[in-house]
Formats: structure tokens, C-alpha cells, sequence
């Protein structure tokens, strides 16, 4: 027998609490507990409109860290969805959960000691650009996932289709292994984006490796640096708009630009209007080349506080 709360209905199971109908809007941060027992299951279209006309104003999902399944047609048609924050327990999902979720970008998965997930599943429902925050008790990784999606093809001759496979992201969304991301296998993948991906991209996907960089080994981590160093104007641009701080300050570490490319940094973070970065260049300049000419040192004066 079900019951209905204000936000959701639900019914007890042997295995736990499992949602049935979620009826609000906004952010639905499902809860751990239910009448004192712990939510395992999300049931089949739950979230989606098609059995809630709330559903579909949903913007964000929490699920808690008791969540072990989520139904076929979860979320079905939840067009407003943009993130997903799931624990790494979750390990079953059904058929088509996200169908239809075309404005999921962000994903974040909790990680627990045994390092297992279901995010591949996810993923593989999800072609489009995706942002994931991995999360676990060894550190954090910002992860950037390329779209990809697939083309039939006629082969008139042959009277066949073939399928044709565009973008990098289905390479990237196989590098797991027994439900375990591979980060070697991730950063590889690097070398075949960017025979397709654009610099745009690129520039956030090093950069993030570089700022967050988990199980990062140093041939990846000179990898990264090499493409950020030979486009520059796209890593300072990325780095100046990502709401990191310390982003510039990690950038000029990392790829160590000679002097001469210093005025292209200092411009673009004028344009930026972004008096902190300014003062970084101008820092890195006079501890690695000396102190900063006058016209610098004007520079860095038009965006003294």
C-alpha cells in the first residue's frame, strides 16, 4: 500500500523505502529516510510528467547514499532536468530512466570505498556534453565527458546501414572496467579528442584534469600542460571564466609561458576585468624575468583596488 507526503509517494518494501511519485518542482532532494526506514529504490517513472504534472519544472535531483536502483523510465521527460547527484552504491538502473532528459550537464557521483559505479550506465543514456564531479575519499576529480551520437548511413549498393559514430565521447564513456573508472584510460583518450573536439573544450577538459587531478600520472599531466602552452588564448580565457580563483595561478605554473607571451595573458584578463589575475601575471613576471616595465606596471595600476 502506498502512502503520499507532501513532496512524494511512497510505499515500504522488504528491501526498503522506494518512491513511487515525486510531486514537486525545483531541486527534489529525495531523503534518506522514510518513516524511519531507508530509501533504496526510486520506482518506474517517478519523476517523469507523464505520472506527475509537477515533474517536469524539475531542475536538479539529490538522491541519497541508501539509493541502490532506479526504475525503468525514472525520469522520463524531464525536460527541465539539468543535474544529477547520485551515491556510488547505485547500481542498477532501469531501461530508458533518462529518455528524453536533453538538458542534463552536470552529473555527481559519491563515491564509497569499493570504487564501483553505475555512472557508465548514465552516461551511455545521456549523449551530450556531460560535466561529472567525482567525489571519493581519495581526493576529487572534475571529469568532462565529449558528446557523441551516431548516424545511419545507406550503403545503396549493399542495401545496408551503416553506423557512423561521431565525436569522442563514446571512447571516453568506455573507460570502465568492471564498473571502475580508469583514469589512465581517460586521460588516453586525449590524444583522439583532439582530432575532434574543439579547442573550446579541450582547453576546459586539461585544465580541469590539471586543477582536480586525481590518479593524474606525469606523462598525462605534461600532456595537458603541452596543449594548454600551444593555445594559450583558449586556456586563459577558460581559466579567467571557470570561478576557480587560483585557476590562473595553477595555469602559469603549469605551462611556465615565456615572457613574450605574457602580454597576450595580461590583455585578456584586462578584458576580463579581472584585477587578481592581472596581479598573478605580473607576479609570475618578476619572479621568473625581473621586474615589470613601466607600461606593465601601468597595467596592473588600472586595476589597483
Amino acid at each position: 500500500m502506498s502512502k503520499i507526503n507532501r513532496a512524494f509517494e511512497y510505499n515500504i518494501t522488504q528491501h526498503g523505502a522506494r518512491i513511487l511519485r515525486w510531486l514537486g518542482g525545483g531541486v527534489a532532494e529525495v531523503p534518506e529516510e522514510i518513516d524511519g526506514v531507508t530509501v533504496t529504490a526510486i520506482g518506474e517513472y517517478a519523476f517523469s510528467p507523464e505520472r506527475s504534472g509537477s515533474s517536469d519544472t524539475i531542475r536538479e535531483v539529490i538522491l541519497p547514499g541508501g539509493i541502490s536502483r532506479i526504475g525503468r523510465y525514472a525520469f522520463y521527460n524531464c525536460r527541465e532536468l539539468e543535474s544529477l547527484e547520485f551515491p556510488g552504491r547505485l547500481r542498477d538502473i532501469g531501461a530508458g530512466a533518462f529518455t528524453g532528459c536533453h538538458r542534463v550537464r552536470k552529473l555527481t557521483v559519491r563515491m564509497e570505498e569499493d570504487e564501483t559505479t553505475c555512472l557508465r550506465e548514465i552516461l551511455m543514456e545521456l549523449p551530450e556534453e556531460m560535466r561529472v564531479a567525482y567525489i571519493s575519499d581519495r581526493g576529487k576529480a572534475n571529469l568532462l565527458f565529449p558528446e557523441f551520437f551516431e548516424e545511419g548511413v545507406e550503403n545503396t549498393p549493399a542495401r545496408i546501414i551503416v553506423t557512423h559514430l561521431h565525436g569522442s565521447g563514446m571512447q571516453y564513456r568506455n573507460c570502465f572496467v568492471q564498473k571502475k573508472l580508469q583514469f589512465a584510460e581517460y586521460d588516453r583518450c586525449f590524444a583522439l579528442a583532439k582530432a575532434q573536439e574543439d579547442e573550446k573544450l579541450l582547453a576546459e577538459l586539461s585544465m580541469s584534469r590539471l586543477m582536480y587531478p586525481l590518479e593524474l600520472s606525469e606523462k598525462a599531466r605534461t600532456q595537458y600542460a603541452g596543449f594548454l602552452h600551444e593555445h594559450l588564448t583558449a586556456a586563459i580565457r577558460y581559466a579567467l571564466t571557470c570561478g576557480n580563483p587560483d585557476a590562473v595561478k595553477l595555469l602559469l605554473t603549469e605551462i611556465r609561458p615565456d615572457e613574450a607571451k605574457l602580454p597576450l595573458l595580461l590583455t585578456e584578463a584586462q578584458r576580463a576585468g579581472d584585477a587578481q589575475a592581472v596581479s598573478r601575471i605580473q607576479e609570475y613576471k618578476r619572479e621568473r624575468f625581473g621586474e615589470c616595465t613601466p607600461q606593465k606596471a601601468d597595467i596592473r595600476s588600472r586595476f589597483s583596488l
